[in-house]
């Protein structure tokens, strides 16, 4: 609810009161004036509009009462903090009052209106300039005597009022309200009907995301072409759009939009919707081919996404070339990113820590991207967007492991129960994963060897794995009553089985590559740099590495922290300048900071170029320590390399 905190208190002393209270009453607990209190009476009732039958009524000579059906949802709404009494809160509200201004306002209205000092509203002015110029439209708000107004172009001035509006969204995705009360929810639900009925029509699917931010956009320029303020120049890159899919379906939002609010859009208006669509996935995604797709789509991004899948396969002897819908997403993904005027856009990804927690080697393989966006475009990616070019990666990983994995995968089951308790174990497990998984048994352990003799995928056991320590295939002991954490151990077996069947394993133990020459336990250090510095040095000493070797590990860093959860890094350099396959390992007495996350165990990678085909299983250790905090603090612990590979390993 967009009050102040004073009107806030009044209206719950309203709401407690069973009959008229007096504006004097009001003014003597609020500590205001009469003419204050009507001033907010009315500001109130501006805001008791949104809800049904719910207003204050004010008589001569008995004051005020409020009159609503539902005095416990405003109290509700009462209890939310008041965006309006921060300072983010203040910066958004003045940027959309003076953008949405076409004349200069007073200072001393907006104190009023804003409740707050000249000092004090000087400082939100620079906050928003700062701001502003951070988006890179530059300090805006100008001043002319005691007034202030928005210095900017007409272009520039609606896409700040959308950066600036905060919308309220209920758990449908209904729109609630507008935070600042600048935007009309009836017709954000009105513009919201017309594109989503285009979208329909022309079997287009796009994200609720942008199907909100289209909504707004045209509900601005609405406003603004209402307001006399209508665009006289098409966008300047407009022409590379024209009588493409975005323009066509520009065109169609733009006459829907005039039936509806009867209101006429010019060229002008319309190319700019079209230069809108541009940011956006505006697809046929259920007709689209690869043919298409490189018939609609800049020829750039049909290069980036071809190199990079080259990379991969030359470089870890992963082939996904031939994965038509990896090639469409990626393209897509990458084309939507970088919008029409080569920009990257900053999204968000929710799920970037369980990306690089759960699947590093994935991610690392996304990284092989960065370098040709900065060649072509100029620009450096983040780790978010870096993180979606990984799912994408990783969709195709596992629709590859699933072609190649699905008819060979068997699993044997080795049991001294009873013959009642191991058939209601064979019944779970055939519920479970007797539909694409071969179960073989129950053998009895003394017939362990011809188990062996079938060649099974998996092992699992109601008995000690120390009766199979020899076994060449995963072991694993599970409870007669198949309880929940023994399927979370055999679908994390199975889902490794499967990577493995894509990924090459490596073809030594992971002990192979650790050196007690390179171990490092309680050290001290400042920084991260001081860390990559010595554990580079000791690498390059030793002659297992070039002298470039920090170099390229400090670029890898540059593109996205190599950090995991559990203070845990992997740095490793950005291109192969390895002699010799080995990890450098130090321990820290105190936690260095990181990127933004602390860090006292370190992994140092160097991976000669025969080995890269191996990466995945170096990251496996990653993916073991991020799940087991109680095994990292015993590594930590560790005094001395044997112990350290002991526990390790």
């Amino acid at each position: 609810m967009n009050l102040l905190n004073r009107q806030r208190k009044m209206l719950k002393l309203l709401l407690m009161q069973e009959g008229w209270v007096t504006g004097s009453n009001l003014g003597d607990k609020l500590n205001i004036t009469d003419r204050t209190v009507r001033n907010d009476i009315e500001d109130i009732n501006y805001e008791l509009k949104k809800f049904d039958n719910c207003h204050i009524d004010s008589v001569r000579g008995k004051g005020y009462q409020i009159v609503t059906n539902d005095k416990n949802k405003i109290s509700k709404l009462l209890d939310k903090e008041n965006i309006n009494e921060t300072m983010e809160g203040r910066v958004r509200n003045l940027a959309l009052r003076i953008l949405f201004s076409n004349s200069p306002i007073s200072l001393d209205d907006l104190e009023d209106q804003m409740f707050i000092s000249r000092t004090r509203l000087e400082a939100v002015i620079k906050s928003l300039n700062n701001r502003c110029s951070q988006k890179g439209a530059g300090c805006i708000v100008q001043h002319n005597k005691n007034s202030i107004f928005a210095n900017c172009s007409e272009m520039t001035r609606r896409a700040l009022i959308q950066d600036f509006i905060v919308l309220d969204v209920g758990e449908s995705g209904d729109v609630l309200e507008d935070g600042y009360g600048f935007l009309s929810r009836e017709t954000i639900e009105a513009i919201g009907t017309c594109v989503h009925e285009i979208l329909e029509e022309d079997s287009i699917g796009i994200t609720d995301t942008e199907i909100m931010g289209i909504t707004v956009y045209l509900h601005i320029q609405k406003m603004r072409m209402e307001n006399g303020n209508i665009l006289k120049y098409a966008p300047s890159d407009y022409g590379k759009l024209k009588n493409q899919m975005t323009d066509i379906i520009s065109n169609k939002i733009a006459d829907s939009m005039e039936k509806k609010f009867v209101t006429s859009y010019c060229f002008e208006e319309r190319a700019a919707i079209a230069i809108y669509l541009s940011g956006m996935r505006i697809i046929k995604a259920n007709k689209l081919t690869k043919e298409k797709l490189v018939a609609i789509i800049e020829p750039c991004y049909i290069v980036i996404v071809e190199e990079l899948l080259n990379d991969i396969k030359n470089e870890f002897l992963l082939d996904l070339t031939q994965d038509e819908k990896l090639f469409m997403d990626l393209a897509m993904h990458i084309r939507f990113s970088i919008g029409i005027k080569g920009n990257a856009t900053h999204s968000y990804n929710p799920i970037l820590g369980t990306i690089k927690n759960k699947y590093p080697f994935i991610f690392e393989l996304s990284t092989y991207i960065w370098h040709r966006f900065y060649d072509i475009f100029g620009v450096e990616l983040s780790e978010d967007q870096l993180s979606f070019i990984a799912a994408h990666l990783g969709a195709a990983i596992e629709r590859l492991e699933n072609t190649k994995s699905s008819s060979n995968f068997s699993i044997s089951v080795c049991s001294n129960m009873s013959t009642g308790i191991v058939r209601l174990l064979m019944a779970k497990l055939y519920s479970l994963y007797g539909n694409g998984i071969h179960i073989m048994g129950p053998y009895p352990v003394y017939n362990a060897k011809k188990m062996f003799q079938e060649n099974p995928s998996m092992v699992l056991t109601t008995t000690s794995t120390s009766l199979f320590r020899n076994a060449k295939v995963p072991v694993i002991s599970i409870s007669p009553m198949l309880e929940a954490s023994d399927i979370l151990a055999i679908n994390n077996a199975i889902s490794k089985l499967k990577r493995d069947s894509v990924l090459f394993r490596l073809p030594d133990g992971i002990e192979k590559y650790f050196e007690k020459d390179l171990f490092f336990p309680r050290m001290s250090f400042n920084s991260q740099y001081e860390v990559l510095e010595f554990l580079s040095e000791k690498i390059v000493e030793k002659g297992y590495a070039a002298n470039d070797f920090l170099a390229k590990v400090l670029e890898r860093e540059k593109m996205a922290p190599t950090t995991f959860a559990n203070m845990i890094a992997m740095p490793h350099p950005i291109q192969i300048c390895a002699y010799k396959t080995v990890i450098g390992v130090t321990i820290l007495d105190k936690p260095v900071l990181w990127g933004n996350q602390n860090v006292r165990l370190v992994f140092m990678l160097a991976v000669r170029s025969s080995d890269m085909k191996y990466l995945n299983g170096f990251f496996d250790i990653i993916v073991d320590l991020v799940q087991n905090k109680k095994k990292v603090q015993k590594l930590i612990d560790s005094k001395d390399f044997a112990t350290f590979l002991q526990e390790l390993i």
